[in-house]
This record gives C-alpha cells, structure tokens and sequence, in this order.
C-alpha cells in the first residue's frame, strides 16, 4: 500500500537514508504492523506474556505511540521446578516522533492537492469523500 505523505516525501527528499530515517521515526501503520506480527509469532511459539499482550497492547499503542516510556513485554523464567530465573523483556514499542502519519485527513488532503498541482497546474479539480471503517 502507498501512502501518498510518505511518497512526497521520498521523492522531494535529497538525501534518501535521512528521508527514510524521517518516514521510520512517524509511520505508525508500519510500527503497529511490526510489533502485531512479533506479538502474534511469539504467541504461537506459547510464550505466555505475548498472549497476553497481545489483548491489550495493539488497543493501547496507537493513541499512545508517542508517550515516553515505551510499552515492554517481559516475561519470567523459570526453572522445570518453577524457580524464577529472571525476567528478559521480549518486546518493546517504537516511540514515535510527536508528528507521526497516521490518516490524518487534513495532511492527506494537502498532499493530493500537491501532487494534483503537480500533474495538472492550478486547474486540477479534487472531490473526496470521508468515511470512517471500523475493521
């Protein structure tokens, strides 16, 4: 999937390794994609505590991409016998960059009408149409 933000982005950009450092620290959609795939891989290995977080950490990490601390995952180890090894966190969320991209509809339309200009002079004509879809 392209996003129209991020392509402006890549190619207004002079220096590609700084563009794409930019896009990583905001991409919300790939972070989140990112730690629902680790979460969901650790889940089928049967560690207990991604199991767990994974009810609870995909509902609180977008609202909340952008606070300090990180969310962490950890588990315990344990001994066959049950004695407590020590604990190994398993996961951490990005902090993201306090403009991060998200489908904000005010950034997404300036950038259509951009690349409209672009494509067509001032002359360009756009009509969107907002909807909202709850998966």
């Amino acid at each position: 999937m392209h996003d129209p933000v991020l392509d402006v982005v890549r190619r207004r950009a002079a220096d590609k390794a700084k563009a794409e450092e930019w896009i990583a620290r905001r991409n919300l959609e790939v972070a989140y994609n990112d730690m629902v795939g680790k979460l969901e891989q650790m889940s089928k290995n049967r560690i207990a505590a991604a199991t767990i977080a994974k009810g609870t950490i995909p509902r609180w990490y977008p609202p909340l991409c952008c606070a300090e601390p990180a969310f962490t995952v950890t588990r315990q180890r344990r001994t066959e016998w049950g004695k407590l090894i020590g604990e190994e966190v398993i996961l951490t969320t990005p902090v993201l960059a306090s403009d991060y991209i998200a489908q904000d509809i005010t950034r997404l339309y300036f950038t259509l009408i951009d690349l409209i200009r672009e494509a067509h002079g001032a002359a360009g004509v756009a009509e969107f149409e907002q909807a909202y879809h709850n998966p």
